[in-house]
């Protein structure tokens, strides 16, 4: 049997809210990022994730954020079509990283989710005091998202897209209900968080978007308006990365 009311472990108490991560980002190149998420580096190097509202009536309890790690296979579109060719071939460079900005204002806990070299791809928050369906609150952190384009290419954009679930209940895949244990704002890539289609923010998710500095590096005369890249966390990493453990053991979603 599953409670609706939040669950605790150890020091952790998990809940899935309505993840909100706005982010919004101006640098040069040019970065944005859908509502939810609030980045502006122009203003400070700390983006916040926003948490906007519960599961039903129920608490968020912790929130996991992940970026594609362009280390284990992402998915990648181009002007909406998949292509096998790799970021390397597209692009001069690319990185998505975070570092984690302590803060206990609203989770006791944050704790970093790394990629099999050790760099953060992303980060989950918990503990403390849950957050009510009636209120607000915001998780900072600092994301290290970057696109180098190459002169010669048409690629004028690069949209990285961002991971992110409240957790309201401490369950299994099998027995959580969806918008009463958590909220999912996941691709739908094909990984064990693909969510049910035509739920709630089904294949919705945070976008970071890098665009290219047309001043700076013009567009070749043959490309148009150019071509939007999508990079998609590929279903292996989601399934690695979107489970919670504390001190060794699985909390979310539970075995």
């Amino acid at each position: 049997m599953k409670s609706n009311k939040p669950n605790s472990m150890g020091t952790f108490r998990l809940s899935a809210q309505g993840l909100a991560a706005m982010l919004l980002l101006s640098v040069s190149p040019f970065v944005l990022a859908h509502p939810g998420l609030r980045y502006d580096p122009a203003v400070s190097q700390t983006a916040e994730y926003s948490i906007e509202h519960g599961c039903g009536s129920n608490p968020v309890i912790g929130s996991i954020i992940v970026l594609p790690d362009l280390g284990f296979s992402p998915l990648v579109k181009i002007n909406g079509e998949a292509t096998e060719e790799p970021l390397d071939d597209l692009l001069e460079s690319a990185g998505t990283q975070v570092s984690l900005v302590i803060d206990k204002s609203v989770f006791d806990l944050q704790v970093p989710i790394r990629d099999e070299l050790g760099n953060a791809v992303g980060f989950w928050s918990g503990g403390g005091t849950a957050v009510p369906s009636t209120a607000v609150a915001s998780l900072p952190f600092r994301p290290n998202v970057t696109a180098e384009f190459l002169e010669e290419s048409c690629v004028s954009k690069v949209t990285y897209r961002v991971t992110a679930i409240d957790v309201c209940n401490q369950t299994t895949l099998a027995e959580g209900v969806p918008d009463q244990d958590w909220s999912f704002w996941v691709p739908a890539v094909g990984s064990d968080f693909d969510g049910e289609e035509g739920g709630h923010a089904y294949d919705w998710t945070r976008n970071i978007t890098v665009t290219r500095d047309l001043e700076e590096m013009p567009l070749p005369t043959d490309c148009g308006e150019g071509d939007e890249i999508l990079v998609s966390p590929s279903p292996e990493q989601l399934n690695r990365d979107l489970r919670i453990k504390l001190d060794g053991q699985q909390i979310w979603p539970l075995p």
